[in-house]
């Protein structure tokens, strides 16, 4: 029973199930595309290995790369932050679903980037920390072009 406890985080698995709640909606969508038109190899590479690792890595646990919370308090932290970011994640696709926007679409990519990063830093996971920063990098670019292209305005207000 313990040996499951020290590779399994039961609580990272939740987090990624109801991480994928709304995006499995999204795409059963008939009226929504789940094809961008910004096609780079070389970003998509690294965006699916970065969200591959991402998600494999709140789940499982490298005995060798993950060294517990730093300190006493971080597995409350990282519940309630876990949480927060979550229920913000999904209040963001409710927003969304009823008018995309380039905000909107942004915010949709950085809070799962950011969940990442935070769960692998208050885990002391350093190899969730690196897929966390990779799939930043490749999922914000993607995310970027396509609703650039689709039209959507950047332009920040004053």
């Amino acid at each position: 029973m313990r040996f499951y406890m020290e590779w399994l985080n039961v609580h990272g698995m939740l987090i990624m199930i109801l991480l994928m709640v709304p995006n499995i909606l999204y795409a059963l969508d008939k009226k929504h595309s789940a094809e961008g038109n910004y096609h780079n190899k070389a970003v998509e590479v690294i965006e699916q290995i970065g969200r591959i690792g991402s998600m494999l890595l709140m789940i499982v646990n490298l005995p060798l790369f993950t060294y517990g919370y730093w300190f006493n308090h971080d597995e409350i932290s990282y519940k309630v932050s876990t949480g927060i970011l979550t229920l913000l994640y999904w209040v963001v696709w409710f927003f969304y679903f009823k008018k995309p926007s380039f905000g909107k679409a942004m915010a949709l990519a950085l809070i799962p980037t950011f969940l990442f990063l935070l769960s692998g830093i208050l885990l002391a996971n350093i190899p969730l920390v690196l897929m966390a920063l990779t799939f930043c990098v490749g999922h914000c670019m993607i995310t970027y072009h396509n609703n650039i292209q689709k039209g959507f305005s950047v332009a920040l207000r004053r």
